[in-house]
């Protein structure tokens, strides 16, 4: 006779048979998760749950939605590079959604929609990666020799062929 409790030990009993069972599965599991998670991992099923889910026709947002994230990934890794040079205490206050994020998929499954917590870090992230490559690039801009047409002809002329 099945009652609530009974069915509920049974199904925890089977689960947790099944989990020490494969362990060795967890890093694999873990990682793929993760993947999801940051769009990485199956982007294009996850896609197609998103719309399931939403039925609203945003298709072409959410694709490109998905390939901004993979173009803001370096991006974001710079910013936490450069954070972590400049303040280590602003890191953690930055970066503390997006670990958060992060063990929630690890601990229970993968989902982009977990990632909305941390996105408003993530962006604050790229943008700081963004600014100190741009800063960058124009530093060396700035830096490297300007080479004039006129001299460049003259030059060639006197060393002949």
């Amino acid at each position: 006779h099945w009652t609530e409790l009974t069915l509920s030990n049974a199904e925890s009993h089977i689960a947790t048979t099944y989990a020490r069972g494969h362990l060795s599965d967890l890093p694999g599991v873990v990682l793929a998760r993760e993947g999801r998670l940051w769009g990485l991992y199956a982007s294009g099923a996850q896609l197609q749950f998103d719309l399931a889910a939403d039925a609203d026709g945003v298709r072409g947002f959410q694709l490109a939605a998905q390939y901004l994230n993979w173009i803001l990934i370096p991006s974001t890794i710079v910013g936490g590079i450069v954070l972590y040079r400049r303040s280590r205490r602003d890191l953690v206050v930055v970066a503390a959604p997006i670990v958060a994020a992060a063990l929630n998929a690890a601990l229970t499954y993968g989902s982009t929609r977990y990632r909305g917590v941390a996105e408003p870090s993530d962006a604050v992230l790229a943008a700081i990666g963004a600014l100190f490559v741009l800063k960058h690039l124009r530093h060396v801009r700035w830096r490297a020799p300007r080479v004039n047409s006129d001299k460049v002809g003259e030059a060639s002329l006197s060393q002949g062929p």
